[in-house]
């Protein structure tokens, strides 16, 4: 992240992460701690357009541990993307400090809900 910034991560960038084509569904999406990261970090994972911690809101990314994985928010709700767009992981303002190190593994579920197939591409209506 700090290579494609060009300078030390901070409080309020936001990292494109994922991209997501339009007309798709994004049903989950996350992260799991590959090598835990140094700074104390609050993050927030979602979609710029649409909603920006729609699947990780505010994770403490202090004393993380190899292996933690995030949670989708109580109030969640698969979001559907009507133009390009991308997963962004967002840090929060009010963190003290960025992260220098770490490595992190984003993850996302997502399915094309556009209607581009015609009927003779679908054998659903076929009888045996």
């Amino acid at each position: 992240a700090t290579t494609t910034k060009g300078s030390s991560l901070a409080a309020s960038d936001v990292l494109e992460v994922i991209d997501v084509p339009a007309k798709t569904m994004v049903w989950a999406a996350g992260f799991e701690v590959v090598t835990p990261s140094d700074g104390d970090f609050n993050v927030d994972i979602g979609i710029t357009g649409t909603d920006v911690d729609a699947f990780v809101d505010g994770f403490d990314c202090d004393s993380n541990s190899t292996g933690d994985m995030t949670n989708l928010p109580a109030a969640y709700q698969p979001q559907v993307v009507a133009s390009d767009d991308t997963i962004d992981m967002l840090i929060l303002a009010g963190s003290s400090a960025a992260p220098s190190t770490g490595v992190v593994r984003m993850w996302a579920v997502m399915q094309d809900v556009s209607n581009d197939l015609g009927p003779d591409e679908v054998d659903r209506d076929q009888l045996a």
